[in-house]
């Protein structure tokens, strides 16, 4: 879901990585052989239903393991 913004809006900042680890997260954010991937529960939305995603804490990500670590 992409958000529109208007001429003249506030266009956010993108966000750090956060160094909170999720359930969904194979690794800690940041690790080593690790990147990020669409969260598999909500398909990136960051949302279930009217709430945060649990697995992905509300990101839409999650740290994958991609090298033989």
């Amino acid at each position: 879901m992409n958000t529109v913004y208007a001429a003249g809006d506030a266009i956010p900042a993108p966000s750090a990585p956060s160094s909170q680890r999720n359930p969904g997260d194979e690794s800690a954010p940041g690790a080593p052989q690790t990147g990020e991937d669409i969260c598999p529960e909500c398909q990136g939305s960051g949302k279930q239903g009217q709430n945060a995603c649990p697995n992905c804490g509300g990101t839409g990500r999650v740290v994958k393991i991609i090298g033989d670590a």
